[in-house]
């Protein structure tokens, strides 16, 4: 299971952070199909949460605000991906206030890359 019980590295959630900002293209050679990224990193249900977790649901990736999207996994592990930056931000952490965490990448990191 992504969400609780795998086991990769910060370098590793980057690269699956990459693959995904590059619509499932891996050095030159399409891995997934581009369609199905699209579709799962798009909005498919509405969400009642609180921040980020009110902006939506898509196939097992949380829509964020700023137009990006994510991967969670316990406990403060984040894979953001930024299309319009062109960027992802992997977060390996022990931390359940996963809100503050996002709220830190929105006011700290974002204006960085924009």
């Amino acid at each position: 299971m992504g969400c609780a019980g795998l086991w990769i590295s910060n370098e590793e959630l980057s690269r699956f952070g990459q693959l995904l900002l590059q619509e499932g293209n891996w050095r030159g050679q399409q891995l997934i199909r581009a369609e199905w990224i699209r579709s799962a990193t798009r909005r498919q249900i509405m969400t009642s949460g609180a921040g980020d977790w009110g902006k939506g649901y898509g196939y097992q990736f949380w829509m964020c605000s700023h137009d990006a999207y994510r991967a969670d996994g316990a406990h403060g592990q984040l894979c953001i991906i930024l299309p319009a930056q062109q960027a992802v931000i992997s977060i390996n952490s022990e931390e359940d206030q996963m809100q503050q965490i996002l709220d830190a990448v929105w006011t700290e990191i974002l204006p960085i890359l924009s």
